[in-house]
């Protein structure tokens, strides 16, 4: 998927001003430091800047933003999703959040 050169620059700005959550969850995951998984930080996908991501495994971490968009891609959906809430799925991410 091609991303715009806002969304770059958006997830720049971001990697230079984590949340707490953030920085303290980014040591335990840089340099392989979750079983060995390459983790990037402030990925875009879609619509979204998701706070970590997982390539090879193929898993979208969120750790504290919009909860609830991303919960509803978690399980089982009663209906069609809201637009633009199936990306993370299309791109092959399994989202994981926590509030």
């Amino acid at each position: 998927m091609l991303v715009s050169p806002q969304q770059v620059r958006r997830a720049r700005s971001l990697r230079r001003s984590n949340t707490p959550a953030e920085a303290k969850l980014w040591p335990a995951l840089r340099n392989r430091g979750l079983s060995g998984a390459k983790a990037r930080r402030h990925v875009p996908c879609g619509p979204w800047i998701l706070d970590f991501a997982f390539w090879t495994e193929k898993l979208a971490v969120e750790i504290d933003g919009v909860l609830a968009t991303i919960a509803a891609a978690l399980g089982p959906h009663p209906g069609p999703l809201p637009k633009g809430e199936g990306e993370k799925e299309r791109e092959g991410y399994v989202p994981l959040a926590r509030d």
